[in-house]
């Protein structure tokens, strides 16, 4: 599947986005046919789906209608289903992977996108009718994607990056290197001073470097060992807001509090390049502070990509 990062939603006064938003193209899109598009709003934890159905012109108006109605829906329980597959759930994990291993999860997950209603439909200018659908990431009670894979996460990320060296190998390919800190780092967006503490919550500042999105991201040093994320996933909290806040910019990092510790990232680790990597003067300091208030423990941490 073929996930490009993008900036999108309503503008800030700066011009800036409100949202990490990652697009996911359907298959009949890319095979050039009339298909919708998907797409992942990481920082309000939504899933949003828009499938079409085109208006044939060979049988009455009411007929194809019903008909181009039909196809829309189909179309956008596909993508719904590629979509949720598609998901990071750790830089090493898809939620496919947890599917394919679990007729549990497998089941439930089939379940939820069947569920999923549609929340707005149209009938475009150009005799194409589509239907919107949305799905929580988290949050929904025991309705979001979180409330199914979160509490099935009991592997650690080494077997599955193993697994897949090992396709890796068998297909001939050359396998990601799971520490890319590059030689010269991108320019650091502007800051403000740094305030003392005590901290209300951490900010790890990844602009500039490839880092995707995942539902439970870590925090290693360069040498992967981890300095915060293995965290107890069955809590009312995270189901709801998740473990981090994925945000387009400093100011959207509500969640971290008044006062937060903010921390430039030196690259990006693992498969999928969803763990930041900081520096070890300043994984000291994140645990050296977490000590004194706790941010860590009460998950007021903030990753903004963009």
């Amino acid at each position: 599947m073929v996930v490009v990062a993008v900036m999108a939603g309503a503008l800030l006064g700066a011009g800036g986005p409100t949202a990490v938003i990652e697009k996911v193209p359907s298959k009949s899109a890319q095979e050039g046919k009339v298909g919708g598009e998907a797409q992942i709003d990481w920082t309000n934890r939504l899933i949003t789906v828009t499938g079409m159905g085109p208006l044939a012109t060979n049988v009455a108006p009411a007929l194809a209608k019903v008909r181009a109605r039909r196809i829309a829906i189909g179309d956008a329980l596909r993508l719904l289903a590629e979509a949720v597959s598609g998901v990071r759930v750790t830089s090493e994990t898809k939620i496919a992977n947890y599917e394919l291993v679990s007729d549990d999860v497998h089941l439930q997950m089939t379940a939820f996108v069947r569920g999923q209603q549609v929340i707005e439909e149209k009938l475009t200018e150009d005799g194409i009718f589509t239907v919107k659908m949305v799905a929580p990431l988290f949050g929904g009670g025991d309705n979001s994607v979180a409330s199914i894979v979160l509490p099935a996460i009991e592997q650690t990320e080494e077997p599955a990056r193993q697994a897949r060296e090992k396709e890796d190998q068998e297909a001939g390919r050359q396998p990601v290197p799971p520490v890319d800190i590059p030689e010269k780092p991108p320019v650091a967006p502007a800051t403000p001073a740094r305030k003392p503490g005590p901290y209300t919550g951490l900010i790890v500042d990844a602009r500039g470097f490839d880092l995707m999105s995942s539902m439970s991201p870590k925090i290693v040093r360069k040498d992967e060992t981890e300095v915060w994320g293995t965290v107890h996933v069955s809590t009312q909290f995270v189901l709801q807001n998740g473990i981090v806040g994925w945000v387009p910019n400093l100011e959207s990092a509500k969640r971290s509090g008044d006062n937060p510790l903010i921390i430039r990232a030196i690259g990006c680790h693992g498969s999928f390049r969803a763990n930041p990597i900081v520096g070890d003067d300043d994984a000291d300091l994140i645990l050296k502070e977490n000590a004194k208030s706790k941010y860590l423990d009460t998950f007021k941490v903030c990753i903004v990509k963009g």
